[in-house]
C-alpha cells in the first residue's frame, strides 16, 4: 500500500532529538508498503532555494518544505505562525499525492490541518498520532491564553480526533485524556509508546569512545545525564537547584546537561551564581542519537524532568526510554504513568515534582540511594527487562497488527 507520513521535524539517528518518523517510515517499508514522508527544513538541510525539494532515504521518499530552522527560543506566537505555514503549504501538496492512508505524527496540531483536507477532498483515512495533549498542555501551561485562539485550538483537537480513524496516543495517560475529553465509543485508539532502540544502544554501549570516556568518569562518583530539551517545559532550574543542596552534603553527585534551547544559557547563569557549575553539574553541547549509547555507558542513571503541572506528565519522553534501552535506571521529578512504572517495576528514583519539597529527609534519602550499588545493579537488569516491553520489534507488531486491520476491514467493506 502507499502511505504518506505528516511530521513537521523529521529526525534521524543522526541529529539530536525524536527519530520517531524515521522509525515507523522504516517500519512500514519493512512491512511492504511504499512511504512519502512530508516535512519541513526545520532540521532536515534542503541544499535547493525551492519551496519543495526531494530526497530519497533508507527507501524514503521525503518531501521538503522550505522553512526556518526550528527554534524553540521563538515566541509562540511566531511558532504558531510557522505551523499555519506548514499546514497550509502541506495541505495543497498533500491532495495531490495518491496514497491508501495518510499518518499524522504530532505535535504541532495543525499537522492534523493536511490530513483532514485529503479527506474532505478525496476521502482519504487518516491515523493520528498524539505525542502530546495540545491544546490541553498548552493552556496549562500558560502558553495558550487568548480565550478566542483557545476556543478554536479545542475545536480544531475534536475536528482531528473525530476525523481519524485510529488514534495512536504514546500513553496511557494520554489515551485517558482523550477519552475522558471525547466519546469514547466512537474513538478507536491504540497506545504505542516511544521506541526503546534496545539492540542500537546495546551494539553501541559497547565500542564507546575513548575521548567521552575520560571526559564522563570520575572515580567515585555518582553520575547522571540527561540529554534533552531547555526548553520552558523541562524546568532543569530544577536539576540545579537539586546539585546545589547535593553538593552542600555529598559532592560525589553529578550531573551532566547535554542539548540546547531557549533556557540554557539562564540556567548556566544560575549555575554559575550557585557555584555548581563545572563543580557537580557540567554542561554539554547536544548530541546525535548515534552517539548517545556512549555515553549512557559511562554513568550510572538517565533522567528526565518537566514542571510541576500536572497536564505535561503524560508525556512519552525519550530521555525515559533511551535509559531503558541503556539499562540505566532513571531519575524523573513528576508523577503520571512513567512514575508509576519506574516504582512497579523497580527501574529508578522518582523525586517530588517542586523544588519546594526537596527537604533533608528526601535529600538524605536519595543520597542513600546513589550509594546503593547493589540496588543500582538490579535496577539496570530491571531497565533492560522492561525495555522489551518497547522494543522496535513490539512497535512493529503493534503497528503492523493496527494496519492489518484497517486494510483488511478496507476491502471487506460494501462499496
Amino acid at each position: 500500500m502507499k502511505i504518506v507520513i505528516l511530521h513537521q521535524y523529521f529526525l534521524t539517528a543522526e541529529t539530536s532529538g525524536n527519530t520517531r518518523a524515521y522509525d515507523l517510515s522504516r517500519l512500514l517499508i519493512e512491512l511492504g508498503h511504499q512511504v512519502t514522508l512530508i516535512t519541513s527544513s526545520g532540521f532536515v538541510e534542503q541544499k535547493t532555494n525551492k519551496i519543495w525539494s526531494e530526497i530519497q532515504l533508507d527507501g524514503i521518499t521525503i518531501k521538503i518544505l522550505k522553512t526556518l530552522k526550528y527554534d524553540n527560543s521563538k515566541s509562540y506566537f511566531l511558532r504558531v505562525l510557522e505551523f499555519l505555514y506548514f499546514a497550509i503549504l502541506a495541505s495543497i501538496r498533500l491532495v495531490f499525492i495518491k496514497t491508501d492512508l495518510v499518518i499524522v505524527s504530532s505535535p504541532p496540531l495543525t499537522i492534523g490541518i493536511p490530513a483532514l483536507v485529503k479527506k474532505y477532498w478525496d476521502g482519504t483515512d487518516y491515523f493520528f498520532e498524539a505525542r502530546d495533549v495540545w491544546p490541553e498542555a498548552a493552556i496549562a501551561i500558560g502558553a495558550l491564553k487568548n480565550k478566542l485562539l483557545k476556543r478554536i485550538a479545542i475545536k480544531l483537537e475534536a475536528m482531528v480526533y473525530c476525523g481519524s480513524s485510529h488514534i495512536i496516543p504514546l500513553s496511557v495517560d494520554m489515551e485517558s485524556s482523550i477519552l475522558r475529553r471525547f466519546d469514547k465509543n466512537s474513538l478507536n485508539t491504540t497506545v504505542i509508546e516511544n521506541i526503546a532502540l534496545v539492540d542500537m544502544f546495546s551494539k553501541r554501549m559497547k565500542d564507546h569512545g575513548t575521548d567521552l570516556k575520560r571526559d564522563l568518569q570520575k572515580e567515585g562518583s555518582f553520575s547522571i545525564v540527561y540529554a534533552g530539551a531547555f526548553g520552558d517545559v523541562n524546568g532543569l532550574e530544577y536539576v540545579i537547584r537539586l546539585a546545589y543542596e547535593l553538593r552542600k552534603r555529598d559532592g560525589d553527585i553529578n550531573f551532566y546537561l547535554y542539548g540546547k534551547g531557549k533556557q540554557k544559557e539562564q540556567i548556566i547563569a544560575l549555575a554559575k551564581s550557585l557555584k555548581v557549575l563545572d563543580k557537580n553539574v557540567f554542561f554539554k553541547d547536544p548530541v546525535s542519537k548515534a552517539v548517545l549509547p556512549c555515553i549512557y555507558s559511562q554513568v550510572e542513571m538517565g533522567s528526565s524532568f518537566v514542571i510541576s503541572i500536572s497536564e505535561l506528565w503524560a508525556n512519552s519522553a525519550n530521555k525515559f526510554f533511551d535509559s531503558l534501552a541503556a539499562g540505566r535506571p532513571v531519575l524523573i521529578n513528576y508523577g503520571g504513568w512513567q512514575s508509576d512504572l519506574i516504582k512497579s517495576a523497580n527501574v529508578g528514583y522518582v523525586l517530588p515534582s517542586k523544588v519546594e519539597e526537596l527537604n533533608e529527609v528526601i535529600l538524605d534519602d536519595f543520597i542513600r540511594y546513589c550509594s546503593k550499588k547493589e540496588l543500582h545493579q538490579i535496577q539496570r537488569e530491571n531497565a533492560l527487562k522492561l525495555s522489551q516491553n518497547f522494543s522496535y520489534q513490539n512497535f512493529k507488531v503493534k503497528y503492523g497488527t493496527i494496519l492489518q486491520d484497517y486494510f483488511q476491514n478496507k476491502v471487506l467493506a460494501p462499496h
